[in-house]
């Protein structure tokens, strides 16, 4: 999960950080005791968003789709504005062209260089290095053996195939 660390960290004494998800892994034992977490629920969002006055809400989903939660009726609830500033994060590196819906982009200089910020309806709040935003597992993972062809899909579309 993306931002544990982050969340962790955050200097509560100025920030409240809420998740909303129906994700079980998202606990308090993993983000730590200064985050809360809330169940975003079955059904549109919205209400629910706003009740929790945000001050800032920061889409980490896009319009993704699950078994157990649609994310389109969150991503949904951004048209209809559920915090002053509205902020889309790295999920994605494509505008969504609507300036009424997200304020802000959060990216990186590999996501989004800077020749392009013209094309993006949202203002570009650059990260460091946020490209690769993963926390490691506390334990290390076995070496794994794989009898099989390795093919990589690169920039300039073609295909290296190792054996």
């Amino acid at each position: 999960m993306m931002l544990v660390r982050h969340m962790r960290e955050h200097d509560s004494a100025r920030f409240e950080i809420m998740v909303f998800t129906d994700d079980a892994r998202c606990t308090g034992e993993i983000f730590g005791p200064n985050v809360r977490i809330l169940p975003l629920g079955p059904g549109d969002p919205t209400n629910r968003l706003r009740s929790a006055h945000l001050d800032i809400a920061i889409d980490m989903m896009g319009p993704s789709y699950g078994e157990s939660w649609s994310g389109i009726e969150a991503f949904a609830a951004f048209t209809r504005r559920v915090a002053p500033v509205q902020c889309q994060w790295i999920s994605t590196t494509t505008t969504n062209g609507d300036a009424s819906q997200f304020d802000y982009l959060l990216a990186d200089e590999y996501l989004v260089p800077r020749s392009l910020e013209n094309l993006y309806s949202e203002k570009i709040k650059r990260l460091t290095d946020v490209v690769h935003c993963w926390n490691p597992p506390d334990e290390e993972a076995p070496a794994v053996t794989l009898q099989r062809d390795f093919g990589a899909l690169e920039k300039r579309l073609r295909i290296v195939v190792a054996h």
